[in-house]
């Protein structure tokens, strides 16, 4: 799921929400450092709503490639590089995985 960063325009308070691509128009996302209920009127919890920021999106790599002796038929072993590679290797080896 996509990260969003918000920051309140009052006191600059900056977040980071994990949101579904598809929920993100409904979601309202406000500072909650910044909330108050106004003294003795009984008026609902005044919220201020945060300003979605344009940021970076941060990439997490598959995985780290790695030697495994074990992925071949002959003992050689062979460098997998991320994870469909590695299921490739062991089709073409005639391997598979249980679990």
């Amino acid at each position: 799921m996509p990260r969003y960063e918000y920051e309140c325009p009052k006191c600059k308070t900056r977040i980071t929400k994990t949101i579904k691509l598809a929920h993100l128009d409904d979601v309202e996302v406000y500072c909650h450092r910044c909330w108050n209920k106004h003294p003795g009127d009984g008026s609902p919890l005044s919220l201020m709503p945060m300003k979605r920021l344009i940021s970076c999106q941060q990439i997490q790599c598959d995985l780290v490639p790695y030697f495994d002796e074990n992925i071949t038929k002959d003992g050689q072993g062979a460098w997998v590089e991320s994870r469909q590679h590695r299921k490739q290797l062991m089709k073409d080896n005639g391997l598979y995985e249980r679990g």
